[in-house]
């Protein structure tokens, strides 16, 4: 439900990019807004001033609270829904954007990649984003009272807000390309931290444990595990744990003591393990005075 819809009809243009600032509105999400779209060059931006609720955008659920700022840009499927118990209202700027037919000769560059970047920019969401909210609040008063030169202000309010958004999405970039840098970066002293981990605590190393050291997430040392190594931290456990029982068992260490030794909860639990991994079971390859090697499906 609308509480406020400021007309603006503005139009300016930037570089080979023609904008026009349609309206500025305060909404109150009473009833779910349904999942739709919005034709070419058509994009909207958010923020949330109360209320919690749902945010569905690009495939992509949000929970969205006060202080949330978000685009849908040309094609992108949305929705919102507030919470029962908790109506959201939110700004809403709606604009129209149309690239000139001219060559980008005699832009700046700095303007060309400011432009490339914002087209590039479909959508995004933002938990907690204070500046745009503070400009945001600041065009719908402009909107609102329109005061002498309102227009100018509006117009210099919204490239600040352009600018931060594309300057967001550069850190945000920033910030992934360091989580992958994390990943690819080089292994040495990664590698060995790993090794050694598996060698020296594999009765009681946890996947929650190795990331710590590695400091990184569950997923990032997963993948980090599968690039360098082939296999997943299971696998890598489940290798350690029974290169170790070979050499107890070697050493003439009980079949409960080896079990003890390697972190296992009981003799059933490992004697089970050792038979899937090699094939025996910890008596038969006692027996045999030699162990036959990993069955298949653990190489």
């Amino acid at each position: 439900m609308q509480l406020e819809n400021h007309p603006l009809n503005l139009s300016f243009s930037l570089g080979y990019t023609a904008f026009r600032l349609q309206r500025m509105v305060l909404e109150s999400l009473t009833h779910p807004i349904p999942l739709h779209n919005h034709g070419t060059g058509c994009f909207e931006f958010h923020y949330i001033l109360s209320g919690n609720g749902t945010v569905l955008s690009d495939g992509t659920a949000y929970p969205a609270g006060p202080g949330a700022f978000y685009v849908t840009g040309p094609l992108v499927e949305h929705a919102q829904t507030s919470d029962p118990d908790s109506i959201m209202e939110e700004y809403c700027l709606y604009l129209k954007v149309a690239e000139k037919r001219q060559t980008a000769a005699g832009i700046p560059p700095e303007i060309r990649s400011l432009l490339r970047q914002f087209h590039d920019t479909k959508s995004c969401f933002l938990p907690q984003a204070p500046s745009f909210g503070r400009l945001m609040t600041a065009i719908f008063n402009e909107s609102q009272k329109k005061d002498t030169g309102y227009s100018i202000q509006i117009e210099s309010l919204f490239k600040e807000l352009l600018v931060l958004l594309v300057r967001t999405g550069q850190k945000n970039s920033e910030a992934e390309k360091k989580k992958k840098k994390a990943i690819m970066r080089p292994p040495d002293r990664t590698l060995l931290l790993i090794d050694d981990a598996f060698l020296y605590e594999y009765p009681s190393l946890s996947l929650d444990g190795l990331a710590a050291k590695l400091n990184l997430s569950r997923r990032q040392t997963e993948r980090l595990l599968k690039q360098y190594y082939g296999k997943t931290f299971q696998q890598k456990k489940t290798d350690a744990r029974m290169a170790a029982a070979v050499v107890l068992l070697d050493k003439q260490a009980s079949i409960t003591e080896t079990a003890d030794g390697l972190g296992f909860s009981s003799v059933e639990h490992f004697s089970a393990a050792f038979k899937k991994y090699y094939g025996v079971t910890p008596t038969a390859y006692r027996r045999k005075g030699m162990h036959s090697g990993p069955q298949e499906g653990n190489k």
